[in-house]
């Protein structure tokens, strides 16, 4: 009976119910019924290949986009990468300079006036009267307040202990730098604020 139907109400009736599985089934049956599946089996495979070809083409878009992306992400990293290297490069010479100067200043200071690195007043340290600010003196003061020596015995005019005391420290008059642990020990060490002469700076020692 199916080969008497006209060959359009087939297509029209027949086609839309076949499915993929079915075709090959269909295809060896007669010669008109291959003639549909063939047809039928043109349309699966025009419309897998149109499902494959917008599944590619939106595969391929969203790989652009995710590259684009990366690209863009890529870029910002390396502008901000090179800003904070600028930004650090500029806070380290910054930092240079300001060490710079600060060696500056305080060379400045500790060679003109040393005395304005201490308060006026500090009743925490013990008070210095007298105006000398030599090495010898600086040596005797660190005796006094460092090592327990006599302040008595050490300021006498004529004083054995005073001069076996630089032989036992190895002091010499001639050398006077900051190594010594009596380098500017009454500037740093004692309060000056009542001797006048001293803090004008009639007294201060060369460092040699």
């Amino acid at each position: 009976m199916i080969h008497q139907l006209p060959l359009a109400i087939l297509e029209k009736h027949l086609i839309p119910i076949l499915i993929e599985d079915t075709l090959p089934n269909l295809r060896g049956s007669c010669e008109l019924l291959c003639d549909l599946s063939s047809r039928r089996f043109a349309r699966f495979q025009s419309k897998m290949m149109t499902q494959k070809t917008n599944a590619h083409a939106e595969l391929t878009d969203q790989l652009l986009n995710d590259w684009q992306q990366q690209a863009r992400d890529n870029i910002r990293k390396k502008e901000e990468i090179h800003r904070l290297y600028r930004a650090n490069r500029e806070r380290r010479e910054q930092l240079e300079a300001a060490n710079v100067l600060i060696h500056k200043l305080d060379s400045a200071i500790q060679k003109h006036a040393p005395h304005i690195l201490l308060e006026p007043k500090n009743t925490t340290k013990p008070k210095y009267l007298g105006s000398r600010n030599g090495p010898v003196e600086n040596f005797k003061q660190w005796l006094i307040h460092e090592n327990g020596e006599p302040a008595g015995e050490l300021c006498a005019r004529s004083c054995p202990r005073l001069e076996e005391l630089k032989e036992t420290h190895s002091f010499y008059s001639q050398i006077y730098h900051p190594r010594l642990p009596w380098f500017r020990y009454i500037e740093l060490h004692m309060d000056i604020s009542e001797s006048s002469k001293f803090r004008e700076g009639l007294s201060l020692p060369k460092t040699l």
